[in-house]
Formats: structure tokens, sequence, C-alpha cells
């Protein structure tokens, strides 16, 4: 398992060590580039940030396939909490604001216990072999 095929490849599996590794490597990064472009402005730093999310992008669809899900759960798992806390807080109604920061927090707190807490399954799958073997 090389690093190419870590974070560019849509194809096979990844236990959760090492999800867990990428994410927390990923928000080392976010970081670092968050206090090394302070001065630079809030336009590098979005770009930074665009980049670190793209690198987790690859190896949670895997994580996701370690699962038996889809790489199409990304969406509901990460996207569209995005979208729901855009229509949180661009909305005056207090009420939407609500119901939208909390859909978009139960949607981002079940992945997180899906993908960093749910073992796979033993067994080959049909996304690939098990991880751990």
């Amino acid at each position: 398992m090389g690093l190419a095929w870590l974070f560019l490849s849509f194809q096979g599996r990844v236990n959760r060590e090492v999800w867990w590794l990428v994410i927390a490597g990923t928000a080392c990064l976010d970081r670092a580039l968050y206090y090394m472009t302070g001065s630079a402005g809030l336009s590098s730093y979005l770009v930074f940030g665009l980049v670190v999310a793209a690198l987790q992008i690859a190896p949670t669809v895997k994580r996701l396939h370690d699962v038996g899900r889809s790489g199409w759960w990304f969406f509901p798992y990460f996207v569209l909490p995005g979208i729901l806390y855009a229509v949180a807080f661009s909305s005056e109604n207090n009420i939407l604001f609500i119901l939208s920061t909390f859909a978009g927090l139960m949607l981002l707190l079940w992945a997180v216990f899906e993908l960093g807490f749910v073992k796979g399954p033993e067994r080959d799958n049909r996304y690939g072999p098990d991880p751990l073997r």
C-alpha cells in the first residue's frame, strides 16, 4: 500500500487505524498551513483547506468500502452536512438554523462513528480483501 494508492485511488479498503491516521495527519497539516498562511489571508487558507480536504476523500471512500458501503455514501456523510451548515448560517430563521445545524451535526457524528469505530467484516467483500489480512 503506497501513498499514491492511499490518496489517489478509490479502489480497495482501509481499516480504522489507517483512516484515523489519515484524518489526524491531514488535520495537523491543516493547522500547520493555517498558522503558516495567517498573514497571507483567508483566500490562501481556503485553497490549502480544499487541498487538505481532497486528501481525505480517497481514504474515506476506501473506509466506506471496508464497512460495505459504496463510495457514494461520502456525499450524505460529508457533503450534505456542509450544505446544511451553509443553509443554517445564511438563514435568518432561528428554527431553520437550529434544525439545519442539528441535522448536519448528526450526519457527521454518524459518519465518524461508523467509519472510526465500526470494524469492517473479517472477510472479502465486493470492494476487495480484508485490509487486516
